[in-house]
């Protein structure tokens, strides 16, 4: 047993660090995320999604969003696989192989998070479902005459196209 000698000269044992859960299977580090806060993009509001505290995203991320969250946000954006699979950065063949449980990788768990953030702030601004997901699709003048979806399948994309939203929920664009 490690132990700590104070300058009294006794001998007493150092505090136990707490480690990070395990996944057995992977060997991974899991962030614990309490069942109630189980991220599932079905019962979350994604008009307040990007309200959520930073370190709450970061924690859905690390522990992994499943395929049935990809769905549910695939559905409220009116996406198909083929676009969604230019906008992670993954082949299609991935999306669709995925069992519904079955979590994604830490960085196309991110992606999807950032995209469902986009999606939350756009149908915030939009205040319509419908309209967010038309006007992405639409060609803009403020991207040189391209819809925003044709640039959102890069981080520097996807942060133009917020940054876009924001002006139009400020009334500068």
């Amino acid at each position: 047993m490690r132990e700590n000698v104070k300058r009294t000269g006794k001998s007493q044992p150092l505090p136990r660090k707490k480690a990070a859960k395990k996944d057995s299977a992977m060997g991974k580090k899991l962030y614990p995320v309490r069942a109630a806060e189980k991220f599932i993009l079905e019962e979350a509001d994604l008009a307040e999604l990007y309200t959520h505290p930073t370190n709450k995203k970061i924690g859905y991320i690390k522990n992994g969003l499943t395929k049935n969250d990809l769905v549910n946000l695939k559905d409220k954006l009116g996406l198909d696989y083929d676009t969604l699979s230019i906008l992670l950065s993954v082949s299609r063949a991935k999306l669709l192989q995925k069992k519904p449980d079955e979590k994604f990788d830490a960085s196309t768990s991110e992606r999807i998070m950032m995209l469902a953030e986009l999606a939350g702030y756009g149908f915030s601004v939009f205040e319509n479902q419908l309209k967010f997901n038309e006007w992405l699709k639409t060609a803009n003048k403020s991207l040189g005459g391209k819809s925003p979806l044709e640039i959102m399948d890069t981080i520097y994309g996807l942060q133009e196209i917020k940054n876009l939203i924001g002006r139009i929920e400020h009334g500068v664009f």
